[in-house]
């Protein structure tokens, strides 16, 4: 069965970014749907019992693009389909995505990876990925590692580059993100046009911001970080 939304989308982030954030607020326009990680290397992480339609994650891992067409034919009601996917997920769906012109681009990203990557850090310790509920915020101070941290970035940088080097060789028109704006209603309004939807209508987002602490308050070794990245180019990101 072809997919009988008028658009079709993908979200490219990396997480922590703000992600879970986005798609709250996408699905909050009543003619959009947008799952989460359908592509997590462990389990098929969607917004509803959608999961009981869908093949299993063999299945999913065997045929990922068939299993991409089922994902965008579950909606015919909806008139904008799209799914998350995160640096590290199915290289053969980013691949296939980012070559399909038919597939509209929202590309998310947070300029300071060092709040990304304690976040992530914080995150895999307490095993909170998200919340709706501020009461329920788990806490947390990770340990800085240099060579980690580099290797981090050098991670997305690559993941980054190559999705502007075919979106942009394929003049192809995304819509791009950062984490700093994602709360600005004048974006909203363009994200909405840029889906081809109903104008007017006011996004909103159930999810609670789960580290507000400074980068100071993050980590245990802050001082050895801001040693260690003095006079490098991530210096720029130490707060």
């Amino acid at each position: 069965m072809v997919n009988q939304a008028s658009t079709k989308f993908v979200l490219l982030a990396a997480p922590r970014t703000g992600s879970n954030l986005l798609v709250t607020l996408i699905n909050s326009h009543r003619e959009v749907r947008c799952q989460f990680e359908a592509f997590d290397p462990e389990r098929i992480i969607v917004t509803d019992s959608m999961e009981k339609r869908l093949p299993d994650i063999q299945m999913r891992n065997s045929n990922p693009i068939g299993f991409l067409h089922k994902l965008y034919a579950l909606y015919p009601e909806y008139i904008a389909v799209g799914f998350k996917y995160f640096c590290g997920h199915d290289q053969r769906v980013l691949d296939y995505v980012l070559k399909n012109k038919s597939i509209k681009k929202i590309i998310l990203t947070r300029d300071n990876r060092l709040y990304t990557y304690s976040s992530l850090k914080i995150a895999m310790t307490t095993g909170q990925w998200g919340t709706m509920n501020v009461r329920e915020v788990k806490h947390a101070q990770v340990m800085f590692d240099k060579y980690e941290f580099m290797r981090y970035c050098h991670l997305l940088d690559d993941y980054y580059r190559l999705i502007e080097s075919v979106t942009t060789g394929t003049s192809q028109e995304c819509f791009r993100i950062e984490y700093d704006n994602l709360l600005d209603d004048d974006l909203h309004a363009e994200l909405i046009s840029f889906l081809g939807v109903t104008e007017g209508v006011v996004l909103a987002s159930r999810t609670v911001r789960q580290n507000p602490e400074s980068l100071r308050d993050r980590f245990l070794n802050y001082s050895e970080l801001a040693s260690a990245l003095k006079g490098t180019v991530y210096e720029k990101w130490v707060v």
